[in-house]
């Protein structure tokens, strides 16, 4: 018989992309479910800046990660007079300390989405209606 070694285990290697990949997994993410009607007489046109925040009482912003069934400029979308458009924002998640958090489409121009004092949940989902908010 010819002479046995031991074997070391193999090194444990993650690599950065799954690295990141598992910390997105376990991040945290504040849903927020949207609803834009426009007016029963004229089109309007909406359109979600990847600048949208959400600004926590304790002063921290949120990030806009991802958008569904919504779009970000140069391109518009167009409701007809009278629909409601409905689309899902994802953010990051809330700091623990955060009871209540702003609603905030940071732009250089006018139109932008606002809405104030939105009282922090158990789910970190909510819906808002974004009709009348700019």
């Amino acid at each position: 018989m010819g002479i046995i070694e031991k074997i070391a285990p193999p090194k444990q290697y993650i690599s950065a992309d799954l690295k990141e990949q598992l910390n997105l997994q376990q991040q945290f993410y504040t849903i927020i479910h949207c609803t834009f009607k426009a007016l029963e007489k004229e089109d309007a046109f909406i359109r979600i800046w990847p600048t949208t925040i959400l600004l926590e009482n304790v002063g921290n912003e949120k990030k806009l990660l991802q958008m569904d069934n919504m779009i970000a400029p140069p391109k518009w979308i167009r409701l007809f007079s009278g629909t409601t458009h409905h689309f899902t924002l994802y953010f990051e998640g809330l700091s623990k300390e955060c009871t209540s958090f702003d609603f905030l489409e940071k732009i250089n121009e006018s139109g932008a989405f606002f809405v104030q004092g939105i009282q922090r949940n158990k789910t970190d989902i909510y819906r808002i209606d974004l009709s009348n908010t700019y």
